[in-house]
């Protein structure tokens, strides 16, 4: 399934497309696949005018199949360009970092109008601490480096911080709640 899960369901009575990131598959990694559906599930929020919520755990894209991804028109860079269309479309897009957000996979849910960040189990950055350490030598916690404190206490990636992966749904059905 290419590491994502892609379903048309109703939260708070309205229609939504969400977007699951499944991590039990290479960490969440993204294939060229992934792109595929991710796209494809953005297209049907564009054209439908349907919300779009993404859960996401995402360790980026699947390194050993990096040279078949590319930034241009039917590949990785577009789900961002996206990204700015539906929100400028007035489409809502909100975002639960759930997990661990690298690279790519932090991009997304940066770029939508809501972000929801686990604590203690989300976190994004464009490398992890181990990278880190390796690069400069500096000994960091993930939870420190990109975890719900520093992205809703000092960097403002993400709006809300929630205890758990409870919070973090009910808050998405309160907002898509609020939507109009």
């Amino acid at each position: 399934a290419a590491g994502v899960i892609v379903v048309l369901g109703k939260i708070s009575k309205k229609t939504c497309i969400i977007v699951a990131n499944d991590a039990t598959v290479k960490a969440g990694a993204w294939f060229p696949m992934t792109a595929k559906k991710n796209l494809r599930a953005q297209e049907i929020c564009m054209d439908n005018s349907i919300p779009i919520v993404y859960l996401v755990d995402s360790a980026g894209v699947f390194l050993p199949l990096q040279d078949q991804i590319f930034p241009d028109k039917e590949h990785f860079g577009r789900q961002f360009r996206n990204n700015a269309k539906i929100s400028a479309m007035g489409i809502p897009q909100i975002s639960a970092i759930m997990g661990s957000c690298v690279a790519g996979g932090a991009y997304l849910p940066i770029m939508s109008d809501e972000a929801l960040i686990v604590e203690k189990t989300g976190s994004v950055f464009l490398a992890g601490s181990h990278l880190v350490k390796a690069a400069i030598g500096e000994n960091i916690e993930n939870e420190k480096l990109g975890g719900a404190d520093t992205h809703c206490d000092i960097s403002g990636i993400a709006d809300y911080k929630c205890k758990n992966d409870q919070e973090a749904i009910q808050i998405i059905r309160e907002l898509i709640g609020k939507i109009e």
